[in-house]
């Protein structure tokens, strides 16, 4: 059993712990307590810990997405967008160095591909209901 208590360790920001996966990708499986406790992991030194190590231009943790933007700006940026990077940038989260590492390593280009090669493998995933009618 594990120390409790003021004293104990913060576990969720060793970044090899689940805890940390979890605020980095998501929870498995999506559960409404686990989104609760990544908040509050989140906000009590998880921002920085996972900020520190995350390095991957035009994208952004699960935690972010969750904790520091709004839910109508995620459902606006998901409307105008196709990829996590163009939300990115349509939202201005990306500083100016970020901006020319998504615009030099061509991750939209890379991005916009891979959904395309996705989109031929799998068309029933991207046929949408009024579409069908037609």
């Amino acid at each position: 059993m594990g120390k409790r208590g003021s004293g104990s360790t913060r576990r969720w920001l060793n970044p090899v712990s689940r805890d940390f996966q979890e605020m980095c990708f998501g929870p498995d499986p999506w559960d409404e307590k686990k989104f609760n406790r990544i908040r509050r992991h989140w906000r009590s030194g998880g921002r920085e810990a996972v900020m520190r190590n995350w390095n991957v231009a035009g994208s952004r943790p699960f935690a972010f997405w969750l904790c520091e933007v709004s839910a109508a700006d995620v459902r606006r940026a998901e409307a105008a967008c196709r990829t996590e990077a163009e939300c990115v940038l349509y939202l201005n989260l990306a500083d100016d160095e970020e901006r020319r590492r998504i615009a030099a390593e061509g991750v939209l280009e890379e991005k916009l591909k891979i959904i395309a090669q996705d989109r031929k493998l799998h068309p029933e995933d991207y046929t949408f209901v009024h579409e069908e009618a037609a």
